[in-house]
């Protein structure tokens, strides 16, 4: 003979009364519509996105604030696809070479101890941008002698 089982009731995790009408599924728990909201804002998230943390939700802009990691170049908010290097975190378009300021092509980057450089411009020579004394410019004046 089959058991059979009582009906449990379904309880918004939010409100704790019995749930019926619209109702949302989060995961293994169940709100009313007008129950889900952001923990810290208190704004709706049935319509949009939102982000859970410790058992908590909250709005995009809200969790960014909180828990949000910043692009090193930029200072937005990161999302999706990032580039992390020496400790900082960037966006993909903002971690670009030092000297070029373009985003490496190749995602090799060389570390000079004060430059980040592309694959490119780490073959280029580095000039001090001291002048260098030839023996027309050295003479006690300064003045450029012309033969």
């Amino acid at each position: 003979m089959p058991s059979r089982r009582r009906c449990c009731k379904t309880l918004c995790q939010s409100c704790k009364k019995k749930c019926s009408g619209e109702v949302l599924r989060v995961q293994d728990k169940y709100f009313h519509t007008q129950c889900f909201k952001c923990k810290v804002c208190g704004n709706s998230l049935a319509q949009g996105g939102f982000f859970s943390k410790d058992g908590a939700y909250y709005c995009t802009a809200d969790y960014q604030r909180n828990f949000g990691t910043k692009c090193a170049t930029c200072q937005d908010y990161v999302e999706g696809e990032v580039v992390t290097a020496l400790g900082k975190t960037y966006h993909k378009k903002c971690f670009t070479c030092d000297r070029c300021r373009q985003p490496p092509p190749d995602e090799k980057v060389t570390y000079t101890g004060k430059e980040v450089l592309c694959q490119k411009c780490v073959q280029i020579p580095v000039r001090d941008g001291t002048p260098k004394t030839s023996p027309t410019t050295n003479n006690a004046n300064g003045k450029i002698a012309v033969n």
